[in-house]
């Protein structure tokens, strides 16, 4: 964003000096606005999107614009956020077809989100937009919440060796079978932006997603988001690696151009140490970018200087240092604007409730935890491959006799088997999985207890546990059509539809519960939660995660293996 800040600034710099020869009489007009441009984002995780959803300047066929020569009155102009339109179709566009969707870029002239599955389509479907929009807005805050909620003890390198791996990636090297992930990610609620935004559109396919403009005030978020994150975590750092058995393992990534001889798999890797190179970003000096160079936005931060920054956040300045109580005393903030406020101390002092000390679990010894009470979320893996491009796990709450209600999801943004990134390749034939996490709303699971009518008193994790999971709906879903699903046990299922490939399935969605610790001695700490425990697959995969009829017309190697 560092770089399309700048060009777009000299870009300015040269429209308003012709202005200014032209117009000399509006010259405090416009080398002000100049000054003050700045690249801008939209925040989808903002409160008021579950009610208000996609602003309509991403979406409007006009704005209201000041023209030079005017005064600084508007007229009406055609709006470039709504779309971008081609003069010609570039080389390499393809039409794009999966069950009952078919994107045609090949032919359409201009982006789309949600289209219509017709090659002379005219316009996005915004409401069915803003409806999908709307209704995973509370889900994506409270994964955009867990990302602040990582623990930021003093010795946090020496206890969270992957954290910065985890809270950046939905591929967590280093990852081993039964290690558990606490939080979500920020690939993984930007992937969530892709999905719903895009439909049947640009924005839900890697190939194609960068010719929508809203793909630069989503990725100008994302790009905000991380530097909130660095300023909270300072000490959290990938550093050289992780450790199998004994032995340090560099970090790699997979880099690749487009293949037109797709399949070879041939492509570059990047290595912790070979130095992690950022090409084709290159510095001054005429060396590569590195990872390394780019932490924080501090003036004094080491390498080189970056030279932007974002407005002030729930009294976060990224580009102004703090001290180590005032970053854990934001980063609360910041969880309870983002939805997490369930692990914020001020929301645990509730009269009536027990409290008793953490035990031994690394916390401060003065911590206290809420007797009885836990927290409770989902770890999902998703093979990245599955569906020939993107598609979502979609977590419900399945109420009998009532409307479903929406939990969550966790987004695959992938490319299609026939796309030409040979990055990809590699990721296909080592079987590459996406991992996401979905925290289950609090209110949620007491209204599900409340429900069993068991006795409160008798409640244990596991109890509580077994209630949850019989009362979750999971669906696999490309755009808004079902792929497969899986109910939970006491939700009625037809078992005469077919079974999907295990290889298709998710490896995983187990549930996971956390105590919650807080600092008695002070209500703007955030909370923290610890003792996490695993309480087994809500959905015993190969048995329960049934192909949807509508399937049917899935490609053979989709089909292949299905068994009544």
């Amino acid at each position: 964003m560092k770089f399309l800040q700048q060009s777009i600034g000299e870009y300015v710099d040269a429209v308003v000096k012709k202005i200014v020869e032209q117009y000399p009489e509006e010259a405090g007009l416009w080398m002000p606005a100049a000054e003050e441009l700045r690249f801008p984002y939209w925040d989808w995780a903002d409160p008021k999107v579950s009610e208000e959803g996609l602003p309509p300047l991403f979406y409007d066929e006009t704005l209201d614009i000041k023209i030079p020569g005017l005064g600084g009155e508007t007229k009406p102009a055609k709006n470039p956020f709504a779309y971008f339109s081609f003069d010609s179709i570039p080389e390499g566009f393809a039409k794009f077809q999966r069950d009952k969707n078919t994107a045609h870029f090949d032919e359409w002239k201009r982006t789309f989100r949600h289209a219509p599955s017709a090659p002379d389509a005219s316009e996005s479907n915004i409401p069915l937009l803003q409806e999908g929009l709307k209704m995973k807005a509370e889900g994506i805050r409270r994964q955009v919440g867990t990302l602040f909620a990582f623990r930021d003890d003093r010795d946090a390198s020496k206890r969270h060796m992957c954290s910065l791996n985890k809270g950046a990636n939905q591929y967590i090297e280093g990852k081993a079978k039964d290690q558990y992930i606490f939080h979500s990610s920020l690939e993984s609620v930007h992937n969530a932006i892709h999905g719903a935004s895009g439909g049947n559109g640009h924005m839900s396919n890697p190939d194609y997603a960068a010719f929508d403009p809203f793909f630069f005030f989503h990725h100008s978020n994302c790009d905000r988001l991380l530097a909130l994150w660095e300023w909270c975590y300072p000490q959290y750092w990938m550093g050289d690696g992780y450790t199998v058995n004994g032995k340090t393992v560099n970090w790699t990534q997979q880099i690749g151009n487009r293949n037109n001889n797709i399949g070879n798999g041939n492509c570059d890797t990047i290595t912790s140490s070979n130095g992690g190179y950022l090409s084709p970003f290159m510095k001054e000096d005429g060396t590569y970018w590195t990872g390394e160079d780019t932490r924080f936005l501090t003036p004094d931060a080491p390498g080189p200087r970056k030279w932007y920054s974002y407005k002030e956040f729930q009294g976060v300045k990224v580009d102004v240092d703090a001290s180590p109580e005032e970053r854990v005393k934001a980063r609360g903030r910041i969880m309870a604007y983002y939805g997490y406020d369930t692990l914020t101390a001020k929301n645990q002092k509730i009269r009536g409730v027990q409290h008793v000390p953490v035990g031994d679990f690394l916390l401060p010894s003065h911590y206290k935890t809420r007797k009885g009470f836990r927290l409770f979320q989902l770890q999902v893996t998703l093979p990245e491959f599955a569906f020939n491009g993107s598609y979502e796990f979609e977590l419900s709450y399945a109420r009998p006799g009532k409307k479903d209600r929406h939990i969550g999801c966790v987004t695959v943004f992938a490319r299609s088997d026939d796309s030409a990134c040979e990055a990809c390749e590699t990721r296909r034939a080592s079987s590459a999985e996406c991992h996401g996490v979905i925290p289950l709303p609090p209110a949620f699971v007491s209204e599900m207890i409340l429900d069993s009518k068991v006795d409160r008193s008798q409640l244990t994790a596991e109890i509580t546990a077994d209630i949850i999971k019989k009362c979750l709906r999971g669906e696999l879903k490309e755009s808004t059509e079902l792929l497969a699903f899986a109910n939970g046990s006491g939700v009625y299922t037809d078992t005469t539809f077919k079974r999907l490939r295990p290889q298709l399935s998710p490896s995983e969605v187990t549930l996971l519960s956390s105590a919650v610790a807080e600092d008695p001695n002070d209500p703007d700490v955030p909370a923290c939660s610890f003792d996490w425990q695993p309480h087994g697959e809500v959905f015993p995969v190969c048995s329960s995660i049934f192909l949807h009829e509508c399937t049917t017309n899935l490609p053979p190697s989709r089909m292949a293996g299905c068994r009544l």
